[in-house]
């Protein structure tokens, strides 16, 4: 997962560090449930009655996926800050595969940091700062690489976060 040549080692030299989960878990109650099953139910009803079997069939199968993704429990990883790079549980990035970064602190809805890559395919990493001071991680990642200043959450991310999707 690293993107040089950087022995692995290096990466564990702790300048900054924390522990935080791999991913954000939002609880959700009974009502949020029962709203998802109404309009699943809803839209399982709509596909009977057009005919269209392929989309029965994922609107049957949504509901089980979303039951088994939402059994995993996020583990508790080591976010670490060296003097190469952020390792962040297995994924290390050095600091020349990084564009920029923002720290949003916006409590209760978002603390937490976003580490934009030079990857096609996951072009931003976000890592909650759970309780870390904010000043203090901008202040050692400024010397490393440039902050994008001014970032917000995007509509989606917002609307994803009222809503509890993730």
């Amino acid at each position: 997962m690293a993107y040089e040549n950087t022995p692995a080692a290096a990466f564990d030299e702790v300048v900054l560090g924390w522990m935080a989960p791999e991913f954000m878990r939002f609880e959700r109650g009974r009502l949020w449930f029962a709203l998802l099953i109404l309009l699943n139910g809803a839209l399982v009803a709509y596909a009977f009655f057009t005919g269209s079997i392929t989309m029965m069939v994922v609107f049957i199968v949504l509901p089980l996926v979303l039951l088994l993704e939402h059994r995993k429990k996020p583990k508790a990883v080591q976010v670490i800050f060296s003097p190469y790079g952020v390792k962040f549980g297995v994924l290390r990035l050095p600091y020349s595969s990084l564009k920029a970064f923002a720290v949003l602190h916006n409590p209760p809805m978002t603390d937490e940091l976003h580490l934009m890559t030079n990857r096609k395919s996951h072009p931003e990493v976000v890592i909650p700062l759970m309780g870390m001071n904010p000043a203090t991680v901008r202040q050692f990642l400024v010397t490393q690489i440039p902050e994008q200043e001014g970032k917000q959450l995007t509509f989606l991310d917002a609307l994803v976060r009222i809503l509890r999707l993730n």
